[in-house]
């Protein structure tokens, strides 16, 4: 026993200090759990903290593949549109259709993202309308293909967003979340216009997101149309309403709509009241679906070995060089089952595709078409691995936003930093020389043959001539067709095709029109298509291919946003 024995009171504080130990681990244990996870994907390359998102970029499919069964150009009649930035220009949209004879039994469209937004909201809307209203001709053949643009993914994950927060209920008194069936808008205005008065108490009188987003609508309508004042920004009047919560039932309605972030990537994303927004809300149901489940990121165009992508694509990893072993263009692919390419490092990694599984070919020994190769098999791997191996190429942000390469490899949306993605692409295809007859783990050698002087076709479409001081590649060119790049215009090269030329600031709406080449009729529509169009070469010189530019002029709505 101690001594001298404890009292009383030292007992008691004894005994105090052990429960208030305890009591503070308890609660400090507590607020660790519930804030412990503070990072919240909200969109691509997204965090903001205080609630944890669920993904909604809506990626069912990175690419959609179109097979030459499907998609090809073997009727005589039949042509290939692709057209640049659209912006919601609906009138130009149809401006140019009607310049162009548009017969949906004959032609297919192609469009290169960035459809809405910018513009106005209902000639957004009707554009997106027109194009799912036709995007399938009678016989139900799919001939309208467009690709998300960065404009475009913002209305996506917005919807997607709405989607999720509409269905979500709270329960002041139990603090607690769930799906709930919507009630209508009318049980809304009742209780809104009984429960007012509580705003600033505990009890929330609203208890579903529908409701809770009728209500900040309509009181952002109201602060747009007071008469006599100039409309509020769109951020600062988010920002106010959110410190305004803090307190408030209404905080932890705000803590689930994203935020838009200062910086990063996603700096332009997540904002609240404007057009992005409005466009999600009221795109209809069936037309939004179709976005997000049925629209990529790219088209393969497998009849042209051709790419469209709103932003571009790169030919390989900027990091390494271009000749380097792991490179898809550096070697010959080998496909090892359905679903699955083997890459030249030697891994397998799983093909995010729309259309059709890969190929099943056995290992080839040599590249000799006389031995029983199929070089146009081996030309879709190669292409399927420029969409899966790239590393670049299976970020969203870089198909959405890309403009141009740093010397470090880092990609970036700044027209005036850098070297054009479209650079770096016109050179790997001027050093793609085929398969060659070598064994596929080899590559061409460093010989003096890789450094001679050889006429290829340059940008415009003329012979030059070029000194190439680097390997060969073994591959076949691609091309690819995007927009994104209004500041640049239109930018031709021999392997891409940059169509954006700045409709939405009252410039031109572009497109390219692919057709076969009739011998009999070229020579005699010749000189009429001079007179009216820009021509040059697209796709395998082989091809037979006709390509030519037509634009119509767009009216300036005076935006001068980028």
């Amino acid at each position: 026993m101690d001594w001298p024995p404890a009292s009383p009171r030292q007992r008691l504080t004894g005994c105090g200090l052990c429960s208030y130990i305890l009591l503070t681990t308890f609660i400090a244990t507590f607020l660790l759990l519930g804030l412990s996870d503070s990072s919240i994907h909200h969109g691509l390359r997204g965090t903001i903290p205080k609630f944890d998102f669920p993904d909604f970029d809506s990626l069912p499919s990175f690419y959609k593949e179109l097979p030459e069964s499907d998609v090809n150009l073997y009727d005589g009649k039949s042509r290939f549109i692709f057209i640049g930035d659209v912006h919601g220009m609906n009138e130009s949209l149809h401006d140019l259709l009607t310049k162009l004879s548009w017969d949906p039994s004959h032609d297919t469209i192609f469009f290169a993202g960035d459809l809405l937004a910018k513009s106005t909201h209902p000639t957004s809307l009707s554009v997106w309308d027109f194009i799912y209203t036709n995007h399938l001709d009678t016989q139900g053949r799919q001939v309208i293909y467009p690709v998300r643009g960065n404009h475009d993914q913002m209305v996506v994950q917005w919807r997607a967003w709405r989607i999720w927060f509409e269905r979500l209920t709270y329960s002041s008194q139990r603090r607690h979340w769930r799906m709930f069936s919507p009630l209508p808008f009318s049980s809304f205005l009742n209780r809104l216009i009984t429960t007012s008065s509580k705003d600033d108490s505990d009890a929330a009188p609203i208890h579903t997101g529908r409701d809770f987003l009728n209500l900040v609508e309509a009181e952002w309508v109201i602060a747009t149309s007071s008469p006599g004042t100039s409309a509020p920004d769109p951020e600062e009047y988010v920002d106010i309403a959110r410190k305004r919560a803090r307190g408030t039932w209404r905080e932890a309605w705000w803590a689930r709509i994203p935020e838009a972030p200062e910086h990063g990537h996603d700096k332009k994303n997540w904002k609240m009241f404007t057009d992005h927004y409005w466009l999600a809300r009221d795109m209809e149901d069936e037309q939004a679906e179709w976005l997000m489940k049925e629209v990529p990121l790219v088209n393969w165009v497998r009849s042209l070995h051709a790419f469209v992508a709103h932003a571009g694509v790169l030919p390989g990893d900027p990091t390494l060089d271009m000749d380097d072993r792991r490179q898809p263009l550096a070697r010959v692919p080998r496909e090892v089952g359905e679903g699955r390419v083997r890459g030249e490092d030697g891994k397998k990694f799983p093909v995010r595709s729309q259309g059709q599984r890969p190929l099943r070919l056995s290992k080839p020994t040599s590249l000799n078409a006389s031995a029983g190769m199929d070089i146009p098999s081996l030309r879709r791997l190669q292409e399927q691995a420029i969409l899966t191996r790239v590393p670049q190429n299976t970020d969203p942000w870089v198909v959405l936003n890309m403009r141009s390469v740093m010397d470090d490899g880092d990609v970036t949306r700044k027209m005036d930093e850098g070297t054009p993605w479209s650079d770096l692409w016109a050179d790997a295809m001027r050093r793609c020389k085929g398969f060659g007859i070598l064994g596929e783990n080899e590559l061409y050698s460093a010989s003096g043959e890789d450094l001679e002087e050889e006429e290829t076709d340059g940008d415009d479409g003329k012979s030059e001539s070029h000194t190439f001081k680097k390997h060969k590649l073994r591959c076949y060119p691609s091309t690819v067709v995007y927009g994104h790049a209004a500041t640049r215009g239109l930018d031709v090269k021999r392997w891409s095709f940059g169509l954006d030329t700045g409709c939405l600031y009252g410039r031109r709406l572009t497109a390219l029109v692919l057709s076969r080449k009739n011998s009999a009729n070229d020579e005699d529509e010749r000189e009429e298509e001079e007179e009216m169009f820009k021509s040059m070469k697209f796709g395998d010189a082989d091809a037979r291919i006709k390509a030519r530019l037509v634009s119509v002029e767009c009216p300036n709505l005076e935006d001068e946003d980028a």
